[in-house]
């Protein structure tokens, strides 16, 4: 199993981010991103124009600085390479 680490961009102001990056880089967005409850962007993926995933922007949500969210993707078989 591989996995790859992208760009995650951490902001105050998540949606004034994705906008930004947007116009800066020509990115697009697939869909509406991922809120809290409060609204705050957990994450809002920017792609390429040929569809490959550029970066993600998340609002930070902590007195510390960080957005804490975890993704668990619906695939076991994602663990087969852990099996004995």
């Amino acid at each position: 199993m591989m996995s790859r680490i992208g760009n995650h961009i951490y902001s105050k102001e998540a949606d004034t981010a994705v906008q930004f990056y947007k116009d800066a880089f020509g990115l697009e967005t697939k869909g509406e991103p991922w809120r809290d409850d409060n609204g705050l962007i957990i994450s809002q993926n920017l792609y390429r124009k040929t569809g490959e995933l550029f970066m993600t922007v998340c609002d930070i949500v902590d007195q510390f600085g960080v957005s804490w969210h975890l993704a668990v993707p619906n695939d076991e078989s994602m663990f087969d390479s852990l099996k004995l």
